[in-house]
Order: C-alpha cells, then structure tokens, then sequence
C-alpha cells in the first residue's frame, strides 16, 4: 500500500507540482533588485531626515527606533504628549516635502520614471546617481 501512494505521487508532471509563484519554492533571499530600492530609498530617507531640526530628528528617532510612545517621548522631552504628536506629524510633513523636492529637482527623470512605470526608490533617486 505503501508503494502504491509513492508511485502515485511520482506520476504526477512536474508542471502541476512545481510553481514558480508556489511560496514553499521560494528562494528567502532578497532579490538584487530589492537590495538596490532598499538601499536607494536608505539614501533618500537619510538625507531627508538630515535637513530635518533637532528636535523633529530626536522626536522620529524615538518614536521609530526606540519605539517609545509618544508620552513616554513627552516625559523625556519636557513636553506633553500633544505637542510630540505635532512635532512628529510637522517632521514627517517635512520629510516627505524633502523627498518630493528631489523629484522636483530632478523633472525629466522623474517623469521619465512616471511614464515608465518605475517605482517610487526611482522616482527618488538623486539627479547624480543616474
């Protein structure tokens, strides 16, 4: 009985068994192309973030990194936590003013990458990286 249910399964075409879209066949490692957007969107989020004031990086660094809430911010800080809640929403106002500005800067690629099809990471990219 038991070699009857192997050979079963060995009739079966490789075509109705194997997916390239099947998850259990996937390889975990991240594409190369993911490790490109990944780091381009790394870049962009970087410079962003460092034209942002000290305060508004602190509130974002504690918020995202440390993931602390925003009263514990507040105590730390000095501040209630309203006013951190306006602090983080203005930085990421900011930070987002900061990344689109690039694309801006940059209007024949961006466009370019619109009409494409491209993603955001190449929307972003810097004038000079390509």
């Amino acid at each position: 009985a038991m070699v009857e249910s192997a050979v079963a399964v060995g009739e079966q075409p490789i075509d109705e068994v194997y997916s390239d879209r099947d998850w259990s066949f996937a390889d975990p490692a991240p594409l190369a192309s993911e490790l490109a957007e990944s780091s381009e969107q790394r870049t962009a989020l970087t410079r962003a973030l460092s034209q942002l004031g000290e305060r508004e990086a602190l509130v974002l660094q504690l918020f995202f990194v440390e993931e602390l809430n925003l009263h514990e911010i507040g105590i730390m800080l000095g501040i209630g936590a309203a006013r951190v809640c306006q602090i983080k929403k203005s930085a990421l106002s900011k930070t987002r003013l900061l990344i689109e500005d690039n694309v801006k800067s940059c209007p024949a690629d961006s466009e370019a990458t619109r009409s494409s099809g491209g993603s955001i990471v190449d929307i972003v990219r810097p004038c000079n990286a390509l």
